[in-house]
């Protein structure tokens, strides 16, 4: 190969750093759990949609093999949308004026989607989501498996309700089947606070409901809870605190709590939100400033508030603080709006009928439970949390990843302030890593991300996260608000061959800086060295000119991605190298 076609390899290879992000949801005929869990990930968290049915998503993908074998005739893509169904999405897109709303969150004119972007997985599900969202059905309980069955057919008119059942029962015990490993809930390091409802109004039945709601959920955290890496505190409350029991790893313990007699009252709910906050902020076994530590509360009740003033008060004072809180409600005398004002977050608010419907909905509290991550106040300038190291217009904070083994996938949440650059660096030893960072994206992984790095065990690795001015597309920035914050999530994904039995405690870190060059020197130099690593690594290698054309077409597919550079600078390749025009042929047309 010649010094002109390495040099624009480089080239190419390094615009990648400034602009890495990836979106297979908008890539022709993607398939895989991954890249369906993206999509339904990146719709369910924009907010666009207030009708949840996420349940119905994942199995309905599952029954094309997330979009491996269509069966429906004429239909495309991973739900197996056919243009008729388009037809009908654009026509709610008007009725519902959500037009742009998807603009803005989802980065996609749906208004332009032809019937050969239905091959694109995000398109297609933002199809269904339209037509459900502006049917008026309702929608069956999760544990409905037949009704959802026959919802589905009715609303798009395809029968697949055996598929549909065996897809269900399949992901309710879910192993990884059919290719669904990415659903499989992986238990982590985990601070839980389980409130109960001890009121009058709950009797007997439904009070051992609630006890094995916190069987199921523990179960579901067994690793880690028998390696005394999560550890459970419980309080319960009606009129007053009934019952309390501080963080503890001890299963004995846990059956003691369990084994008491509720003893009825009123419902005061904001009691037992200052109580979970002074246990997260005072107990001693409380881990609130180790952020590779999950924190958790889970609030379950069956009734509204009597003191409905004091709610507000008493739930910002619980989400001050670095945690994710769960609002569950069990039956159909609770006010949502309570739910909601509780929750850390809207996709956090749960509500059910009755205790059966409760009961009947546990694996998939348990699962998205499972889903959330950890999070983490870290900001630039000195308003930055007391949680990192604030200096100047720096903030950083260091941790220790415990306990992360092959195939372990861990998620992290951090306040990015717009205009600011964060710098993730992570040092393994033992254990190959791969870290994906997105704004958009609740769980980032190798289907779609922002930004990605590949830590090899034994060195250093860098990833930057910078503004998303810098690589939203211009749809997305049509409609962006200026200004304020956003959070970033990153996901740290271990691998390597099934059956590896290798952990470690990996040491993570992020420094976050105002986006100015005179204050990151270090950022500057940083990326210096990173493009010197790259330059070297090329020009040691003794690259064949077998191998030529496959460099080629990966500097052309990286010089096109990146958006930086363009098809002249992918034409200028061939100036350089010994390739037959036949091949250049090929290649040129491939692009």
């Amino acid at each position: 190969m010649t010094r002109f076609a390495a040099d624009i390899l480089i080239l190419a290879l390094l615009a990648v750093i400034g602009e890495p992000a990836q979106d297979l949801t908008l890539s022709n005929d993607a398939s895989g759990c991954e890249v369906a869990r993206a999509a339904i990930d990146r719709v369910a968290s924009s907010g666009v949609f207030k009708v949840n049915v996420n349940f119905m998503y994942h199995r309905v993908a599952m029954v094309s093999e997330f979009g491996a074998n269509i069966s429906v005739e004429g239909a495309f893509g991973i739900w197996q949308m056919q243009s008729k169904h388009l037809e009908a999405a654009k026509r709610a897109l008007i009725s519902l004026n959500v037009s742009l709303e998807i603009q803005r969150e989802l980065c996609v004119m749906f208004e332009t989607t032809s019937n050969d972007d239905l091959r694109k997985p995000l398109l297609n599900l933002i199809t269904a989501a339209l037509i459900i969202e502006a049917s008026g059905e309702l929608i069956p309980a999760r544990n409905e498996i037949e009704a959802q069955a026959d919802f589905w057919k009715a609303v798009f008119e395809v029968d697949i309700e055996v598929q549909f059942e065996m897809a269900a029962t399949l992901l309710d015990k879910n192993k990884g089947e059919v290719g669904s490993w990415c659903l499989v809930c992986q238990d982590r390091p985990t601070d839980l606070i389980i409130v109960l409802d001890d009121s009058g109004s709950i009797d007997d039945d439904e009070w051992e409901l609630q006890i094995q709601f916190v069987e199921k959920l523990l179960d579901s955290y067994h690793g880690t809870f028998d390696d005394k890496l999560t550890q459970v505190a419980m309080i319960s409350f009606s009129s007053d605190i009934t019952h309390e029991m501080g963080y503890t790893t001890s299963q004995a313990r846990v059956d003691e709590y369990l084994n008491y007699k509720h003893e009825g009252g009123n419902t005061f709910m904001a009691q037992a939100l200052y109580k979970a906050a002074k246990i997260i902020e005072t107990h001693p076994r409380s881990r609130l400033d180790e952020v590779a530590t999950k924190k958790m509360v889970l609030f379950i009740t069956d009734g509204a508030a009597l003191d409905t003033r004091q709610i507000g008060p008493a739930a910002d004072n619980l989400k001050r603080l670095p945690i994710s809180v769960y609002a569950i409600g069990t039956t159909n005398f609770v006010v949502w709006n309570q739910l909601e004002v509780i929750a850390s977050d809207p996709n956090y608010v749960r509500s059910y009928d009755n205790y059966n419907d409760f009961s009947a909905d546990i694996p998939s509290i348990i699962y998205g439970a499972c889903q959330a991550g950890s999070i983490t106040a870290l900001s630039a300038g000195p308003n930055g949390s007391s949680e990192a190291e604030v200096t100047n217009a720096t903030s950083s904070v260091s941790f220790v990843i415990p306990g992360i083994k092959v195939k372990d996938v861990r998620y992290f949440e951090f306040n990015f302030v717009l205009g600011s650059i964060a710098h993730v660096k992570l040092s393994p030893v033992k254990l190959d890593l791969v870290v994906y960072a997105s704004f958009k994206m609740q769980f980032p992984s190798r289907a779609s991300y922002d930004f990605k790095t590949d830590c090899k065990a034994g060195t250093e690795c860098d990833i930057f996260v910078k503004d998303p001015d810098s690589f939203l597309n211009d749809i997305c920035k049509a409609v962006k608000v200026e200004g304020g914050s956003d959070l970033f999530t990153t996901t740290v994904e271990a691998e390597g061959p099934d059956g590896e039995t290798e952990t470690e405690d990996v040491t993570m870190s992020i420094t976050m800086k105002d986006d100015d060059p005179a204050l990151w020197s270090d950022y500057q130099e940083e990326e210096e060295a990173q493009e010197l690593k790259a330059k070297e690594d090329y020009e040691e290698e003794d690259i064949e000119e077998a191998d030529e054309t496959k460099l080629i077409q990966i500097a052309c597919t990286e010089i096109l991605r990146s958006r930086f550079l363009n098809l002249f600078a992918c034409s200028a390749l061939f100036f350089s190298t010994s390739l037959a025009s036949t091949t250049q042929i090929k290649i040129c047309n491939h692009f």
